[in-house]
């Protein structure tokens, strides 16, 4: 994961293992039972500095929140934002990680699937992270797109809904289908559901249409 997610180069506050510690939510949905509990609101602030925005007042913990709260200071940070769980999961750990806490090992995994790397893309977005320090996350999805597995229907879908039409990563995405159907490596049913998806909208057979053209044997 270090090599993934890139923070700009700040001398971390002294306080940055201590408490408070945050108490996550996602649009309202207590969240903190699959995120790391030991998490200072120094740290959080200093690398997402947007977090700031959401952060509740003591009184606004829910019971099971509070009942943490009464052996160890916490606080809450409610983020209203298209996001989820698992992307948020991995900024946090790198975060815990610069900060040189302990992370779970599963947490240091440096080939996430494509789905999780939609999803960490997005949180790092919706928290106005630099967009440079996702470069290498977007070069792992290119590569895993240009060498790995056929791209399922989910991952096509979360893609065309996440980046541009013009981005490296969704010309990968088109080029790894065409591929695949080429070789053999979709069912009729796959095939089919893809192409009805994307015959579905100008937009999208436009962008395949232009692919396709590219190889007769398609």
């Amino acid at each position: 994961m270090s090599y993934l997610l890139q923070f700009p180069l700040r001398p971390l506050p002294e306080n940055a293992r201590s408490p408070p510690f945050v108490l996550f939510g996602i649009n309202g949905a207590e969240i903190f039972d699959s995120l790391p509990t030991n998490i200072s609101l120094a740290l959080v602030l200093h690398f997402a500095p947007k977090l700031r925005t959401w952060l509740l007042p003591a009184p606004d913990l829910s019971s099971a929140s509070a009942s943490l709260a009464l052996r160890t200071p916490y606080i809450g940070i409610n983020i209203l934002a298209d996001i989820d769980v698992e992307g948020l999961a991995w900024i946090l750990s790198r975060m815990l990680q610069l900060s040189g806490a302990p992370v779970l090992k599963e947490a240091c995994l440096t080939h996430p699937s494509l789905l999780t790397a939609i999803s960490i893309h997005r949180a790092w977005t919706a928290l106005e992270l630099p967009a440079s320090g996702i470069q290498a996350l977007h070069l792992h999805m290119v590569t895993k797109l240009m060498l790995g597995l056929a791209v399922c229907p989910a991952e096509i879908k979360a893609i065309w809904n996440t980046f541009p039409v013009d981005s490296p990563i969704t010309r990968e995405m088109g080029l790894n289908f065409i591929r695949s159907h080429i070789n053999y490596e979709y069912t009729q049913a796959e095939f089919s559901s893809i192409r009805h998806w994307y015959l579905a909208s100008r937009e999208r057979t436009h962008f395949f249409k232009s692919l396709e053209a590219r190889f007769p044997e398609f």
